[in-house]
């Protein structure tokens, strides 16, 4: 199985689920609490499988990459500062915290070389409140090309307000079936997007620096 068809495949079971959720009012008759809390929790729902998404493409896209071997020297920046960021982190707090530790920064990150370990990090919920720009920022870690600020920022943050009301008990929130198919809408397309931009970031090899990607290039 290839990179895309692993990501198609995250997004096809979360297509059935969305097909599902949006049709159990047409298939049977609610009682006024039953539809409250339907409305009250779909939101939270929808949103829940845009979050999950990009974590799990973005380790999808990770573990790809660790199989390659890459050497960390030949690392695109964006994507080493990453690896350095997340596997040094506790490090780097020690070393605020008490200098004499800023040798385990060194210690460590050599003894990683020495290893041939600089594998990008496989983590689980490592990133929540996901709006436009914070999907943006995660994806250039990466060097992989953004979503349109233009087309989603707005309806993200709408979304995820709407989210944060309802998960924060707002009881003034009203949620419409055009409400729940606008959003299933979006959070589909920007997966779709961000299925395009990872695969296409694999097979321009955009995780290796400039120089080896010229030489590449060249070949």
């Amino acid at each position: 199985m290839n990179i895309e068809e692993s990501l198609e495949n995250e997004l096809q079971w979360r297509i059935e689920i969305f097909s599902y959720l949006k049709t159990i009012p047409k298939r049977r008759s609610f009682s006024d609490k039953e539809q409250e809390i339907y409305y009250n929790s779909i939101i939270p729902i929808i949103y829940s499988h845009l979050e999950g998404f990009i974590n799990k493409a973005i380790n999808i896209y990770s573990t790809y990459i660790n199989k390659l071997g890459v050497n960390y020297l030949d690392y695109h920046p964006n994507i080493l500062l990453h690896i350095i960021e997340n596997k040094y982190n506790n490090v780097f707090e020690d070393a605020i915290k008490n200098t004499n530790s800023k040798n385990k920064i060194i210690n460590k990150f050599c003894n990683d070389i020495k290893n041939e370990d600089m594998s990008i990090p496989i983590k689980a919920n490592r990133n929540m409140n996901m709006n436009c720009k914070r999907i943006n920022i995660l994806l250039n870690s990466f060097n992989i090309k953004p979503i349109s600020e233009d087309k989603y920022e707005s309806k993200l943050d709408a979304l995820l307000g709407k989210r944060n009301c309802i998960a924060h008990g707002e009881a003034s929130i009203q949620v419409s079936d055009t409400d729940i198919t606008d959003y299933i809408k979006l959070v589909s397309g920007v997966i779709e997007d961000i299925i395009i931009n990872i695969t296409e970031a694999y097979n321009n090899k955009d995780y290796y620096n400039d120089d080896i990607r010229n030489n590449l290039n060249k070949i």
